[in-house]
């Protein structure tokens, strides 16, 4: 059985939009709303059942992951900046890869850090929302 079989369509919108599909504008969104502490669009973004793992190996669910990175007074973020972004489309999930910086300050140690992060966005109802991530450090073992 192959993937036409399958109903599973395959768009790589990288090469033909680049940074024309919806999740990247969601990514932007989210990035955007930890800066402001936006509880209410995290909420709206992240799926109910969202999962995260951290750069650090720490695996997040939703409420974990607003209490820790939008809740915690003494996480502060400056910025968050994505680059060299990719999406693929499968079906009713986009799969999205970027590299970031982030600008932050988490307790007394500040962060100026490069990352590479893979999203996972599935369409629902008539939305995306962002499902599950992953965050690995570039350049530190």
């Amino acid at each position: 059985m192959g993937a036409a079989d399958l109903n599973v369509r395959h768009h790589s919108w990288f090469l033909a939009h680049p940074m024309a599909h919806p999740v990247i504008t969601l990514a932007q969104e989210r990035s955007a709303a930890l800066v402001r502490r936006d509880v209410a669009t995290i909420e709206a973004l992240l799926s109910p059942e969202f999962v995260y793992t951290n750069a650090i190996g720490a695996v997040l669910g939703k409420r974990d992951y607003i209490k820790t990175y939008v809740l915690d007074p003494t996480v502060i973020w400056r910025s968050q900046t994505m680059t060299d972004v990719r999406v693929s489309e499968i079906g009713d999930t986009a799969v999205l890869v970027a590299s970031v910086h982030d600008l932050a300050r988490f307790g007394e140690r500040e962060l100026d850090a490069d990352f590479r992060t893979t999203q996972v966005y599935h369409y629902r109802g008539d939305r995306w929302q962002y499902v599950a991530g992953h965050t690995s450090r570039i350049g530190k073992a």
